[in-house]
């Protein structure tokens, strides 16, 4: 019993030393592949670090080209050193040369192309600089010249002012002797005025009181004639009709006439209406043309006398300067205004067959009177309006026995 024991205990040991040598063994192995990698990784550490000098060197020679480059271009903060110019800064700068030279266009996008278009436009100023110098060099010169000029003229202007002064003192003398004559002559003058205004006041007292006896006389004389003519009004032949009332629709309100445009009637013109007898005429209202046509126009009716004797078919049209047939002549006197103007008066008499004269003549019909005149027959101002029935036309025309037509019948009898 005894021996089994003492061999296991001896294969033990040598397990155990088996185990140890195996041990040392795997130490020894990982000892080296430890040291490789410790070996691997200096390598790697001393590559890495020459790899960042080399970096750094070149850092440091890229800097020195930047400062190199910032010098010269500036735009660079020159209290810290090192630094290095700013980009922004830069193209300011670049856009603002542009701004003041208008040589540099949009496509000069840099300094260097900038340059040589600066350099060419100062050299093209500095020409005209010079160019300008010279011709201010040239200019003082001139002025040189004129100033020596200017005081020979001074002189010769010294000369000549006193001859001036000198004729002036004699002219003053020779003026003073006329002004006497002539203030003599004046009060002369005035006094033999003075008398004839005296002699004028007594003539004009004569020839008012001649003048009142006048207009005096001439009232009576209208007021004679007036009330002839009232006495012999039923003597006249009654004037003749323009025209008549075709028919009359009361459906509608309107009425036609046997008048048109060959009858030279026109739109806007205005008749009075009496009744169709004859024997015992009567005012029934008034009618206004509204639309033309060739043989009879449409009319409406712009005044009623009697609503209880209308306007009917038959009825007798008349207008004081219409007729349809016979040529007749006119002629204006006064101021026309207003509805009518001259020549807008002119037009409407040619249209409805009257001729305008310069100038009454027998064969005047109608002398048409305007409103009053503030100039005379040579178109001169005058101090107190000239009435139509004072001109020597209304004289005239009242002798050969012109129908006279005021501006408010015309207005009346023709609208526009």
């Amino acid at each position: 019993m005894k021996m089994r024991s003492q061999r296991g205990a001896a294969r033990i040991s040598a397990i155990w030393m088996i185990v140890v040598v195996v041990l040392f063994f795997a130490a020894l192995g990982y000892a080296y592949i430890a040291n490789e990698d410790k070996v691997k990784a200096e390598s790697e550490r001393g590559t890495a670090v020459a790899a960042a000098d080399a970096m750094e060197v070149e850092r440091d020679a890229a800097r020195e080209d930047l400062l190199t480059i910032t010098k010269p271009l500036g735009f660079y903060d020159r209290v810290t050193l090192g630094k290095t110019s700013d980009a922004a800064q830069a193209a300011e700068g670049l856009a603002q040369l542009r701004a003041t030279f208008p040589d540099l266009g949009e496509d000069i996008e840099d300094f260097e192309r900038a340059i040589p278009v600066l350099v060419s436009s100062y050299s093209t100023q500095l020409s005209k600089i010079s160019t300008l110098d010279q011709r201010i060099t040239d200019l003082e010169a001139e002025v040189n010249t004129a100033k020596a000029a200017t005081t020979d003229v001074a002189s010769t202007k010294d000369v000549e002012i006193e001859k001036v002064q000198q004729a002036l003192a004699d002219a003053l003398n020779t003026s003073r002797d006329e002004k006497a004559a002539l203030e003599t002559t004046v009060q002369e003058r005035t006094d033999s005025r003075n008398q004839v205004d005296g002699e004028l006041r007594t003539e004009r007292g004569v020839t008012d009181t001649l003048r009142r006896e006048t207009e005096l006389a001439a009232q009576a004389s209208q007021t004679r004639f007036a009330n002839l003519t009232k006495q012999l009004e039923f003597m006249k032949e009654r004037e003749k009709p323009d025209g008549a009332i075709l028919s009359v629709s009361k459906q509608l309100g309107l009425s036609w006439i046997n008048r048109g445009s060959g009858d030279r009637i026109t739109r806007g013109m205005r008749f009075l209406v009496t009744s169709g007898n004859p024997a015992a005429p009567r005012e029934k209202g008034e009618i206004e043309v509204v639309n033309v046509k060739a043989a009879m126009s449409e009319v409406r009716v712009t005044m009623l006398r009697d609503q209880f004797d209308p306007i009917v078919a038959g009825d007798l049209i008349s207008n004081p300067l219409y007729d349809p047939e016979a040529k007749r002549n006119a002629v204006l006197v006064g101021r026309f205004s207003g509805i009518y103007n001259e020549a807008e008066l002119k037009v409407l008499l040619a249209d409805i067959g009257i001729t305008v004269q310069d100038k009454v003549d027998l064969d005047t019909t109608y002398l048409i009177v305007g409103s009053e005149l503030y100039v005379d027959a040579d178109g001169e101002p005058v101090e107190e309006a000239i009435q139509p029935s004072e001109t020597a036309a209304y004289k005239d025309a009242a002798q050969i026995g012109a129908n006279v037509v005021s501006i408010n019948d015309i207005q009346h009898f023709f609208r526009k």
